[in-house]
């Protein structure tokens, strides 16, 4: 495999994950969350991030075992940072779902619980941007963000251990959190 088919679903999963954060986004700030627009950005927002999590696994596999030979894997601190930074995506991506999941549309009554998903959503779309990034780095066609990484002094060259550690922990919130509703329903 050439790494075209890797092009294909990184393109369609930053598409779908972009669909996924504006439609949270347009949820977030509508005051009436009974009308017919609120209840569909709801189900955009929770259905487009559910298929765009599926689409980053198969991206992820065709990126790992298709376009890059496993020896380059494992010797780039780039690929490797694209690793990192995968889980991150489907770590906050994933704790996302899981708390709507789990939720409901109720979500959007909580106050913290709203709050909580608009940072993991915010965190899967800067993830979803960084290795998009990072793919124009590591195939060598540069990256729409370079300016971005010069002004925060990232380098993406140096090994990012960031990342892993900050998705569990995104996990075990979100966890902690739809737990805290469940009970906060049943008083």
């Amino acid at each position: 495999m050439d790494g075209l088919f890797h092009t294909v679903l990184s393109g369609a999963n930053v598409g779908i994950l972009s669909l996924a954060a504006a439609a949270f986004a347009l949820r977030f700030f509508l005051k009436d969350g009974q009308s017919a627009l609120a209840r569909g950005a709801d189900s955009v927002a929770y259905a487009s991030a559910a298929f765009g999590v599926v689409l980053a696994v198969f991206t992820g596999l065709t990126g790992y075992f298709g376009t890059w030979h496993i020896a380059a894997v494992s010797s780039s601190v780039l690929l490797l940072n694209k690793i990192i930074l995968s889980f991150m995506l489907l770590g906050a991506w994933g704790a996302f779902i899981f708390l709507r999941w789990k939720t409901g549309p109720e979500m959007w009554e909580n106050m913290t619980l709203k709050i909580w998903a608009g940072v993991l959503v915010v965190l899967g779309f800067i993830s979803s941007g960084l290795l998009g990034s990072l793919g124009g780095s590591a195939s060598l066609k540069g990256t729409a963000i370079q300016g971005i990484f010069a002004a925060f002094n990232i380098n993406r060259y140096n090994p990012w251990t960031f990342a892993t550690w900050f998705s569990i922990v995104l996990i075990v919130l979100a966890l902690g959190l739809a737990v805290y509703s469940s009970q906060q329903k049943t008083k």
